[in-house]
């Protein structure tokens, strides 16, 4: 019996046997350069990852948007508009490695680069005293029709890294998209606003989750803002304290 159905170990080390077997014959390969990974990468070489580029000073203080100036410290919209995100900070300019990556992310089914941008992400927000203040972590949400269609959500898959390397809680269904809205990335910035007005709503299974505490939002790329902010007007709506708002790329 025990010959012919090996043990938990048994099953283990053939799962790793084929796994070798597999990378032998269809080695992992980086999936911006294409060379072949060492055991200790995963989806993209150390070398690749190098060289993705971080947002760095002068940027605005509240939005994270870069700055022409280092005189500057606020960015005009955030001087003429009332969000109500008090920060946001963008791990990398949407471009480059980063770009792909949440392309490969967001079209081609390669959850695993979520964990890359999460680590990006994570660099950031250790380098802002203010994050420290964060209770938990709420993704924006896809309607589930999209959701369906793609299999995940990659906010969520985003903020799942984020709460692993900042200990910090997931409500990943804190928030609901009502409608499906169409991609913002097809949109004018001048119809973005309108589009997402009012699309959101606090899910009323964990209204009381939220309630009182300092949010930190999660989204892969802000271009406008729209719909960071129309997420925390909603959340600040349904209680909670304070929202701030973390992406992987800023357009």
């Amino acid at each position: 019996m025990d010959a012919a159905f090996p043990g938990r170990c048994g099953v283990l080390s053939l799962m790793h046997l084929f796994k070798d077997l597999i990378d032998l014959i269809l080695p992992p390969l980086c999936c911006i350069c294409k060379r072949r990974l060492k055991s200790e990468e995963n989806i993209i070489c150390n070398d690749c990852y190098s060289r993705t580029r971080l947002i760095a000073l002068p940027y605005c203080e509240r939005c994270g948007r870069p700055l022409p100036s280092p005189d500057i410290k606020v960015c005009h919209t955030c001087i003429t508009e009332q969000h109500p995100c008090s920060y946001i900070r963008g791990a990398s300019p949407y471009d480059g490695i980063t770009e792909n990556l949440i392309i490969l992310l967001k079209y081609n089914g390669k959850r695993g680069t979520a964990k890359t941008l999460g680590k990006l992400m994570t660099r950031v927000i250790s380098k802002e005293d203010t994050y420290t203040n964060c209770e938990i972590i709420v993704p924006v949400p896809l309607h589930r029709t999209r959701k369906r269609e793609r299999g995940y959500n990659q906010a969520e898959l985003l903020g799942e890294k984020l709460s692993a390397e900042l200990n910090l809680p997931l409500i990943s269904n804190a928030l609901i998209r009502m409608r499906a809205t169409p991609s913002q990335t097809k949109l004018p910035s001048e119809k973005r606003q309108k589009n997402v007005k009012d699309a959101f709503a606090v899910n009323k299974r964990t209204a009381e989750l939220i309630k009182d505490k300092t949010v930190l939002l999660v989204d892969d790329v802000m271009t406008t803002g729209a719909t960071l902010n129309e997420c925390a007007r909603t959340l600040l709506k349904g209680g909670v304290k304070e929202v701030l708002g973390i992406v992987c790329a800023i357009a």
